[in-house]
């Protein structure tokens, strides 16, 4: 099994699992030992990313410009909660840049 606690993942959860929760073999010195922490941290983190995707979804009216910009935040949104990602993930991020910079 991998390290779920390895910085390679890049995601919201290994990084709270090195603050947060304790292991033997892989955290023996987490930063805060508080194991419940990484769940609430987590859920905070996935509420508030979420809140702001719907917020920008629906301040927009229906046009050209705006839905390239919310097919762009979707793709922003999926990559930032995504629970493991990798360096080769970035290349998503050409498909959202691409929209946001046609409309300038």
């Amino acid at each position: 099994m991998a390290n779920p606690f390895s910085a390679t993942y890049q995601s919201w959860n290994s990084l709270l699992r090195s603050v947060f929760v304790q292991d033997d073999v892989f955290n023996a010195n987490p930063l805060i030992a508080w194991t419940p922490g990484f769940d609430y941290v987590r859920a905070l983190i996935f509420i508030g990313l979420t809140v702001v995707l719907l917020w920008s979804l629906r301040r927009g009216r229906e046009s050209e410009t705006t839905i390239s910009l919310q097919i762009a935040g979707l793709f922003s949104f999926a990559l930032l909660v995504a629970p493991a990602t990798a360096t080769y993930h970035v290349l998503l991020l050409s498909i959202p840049m691409a929209m946001v910079s046609s409309q300038f």
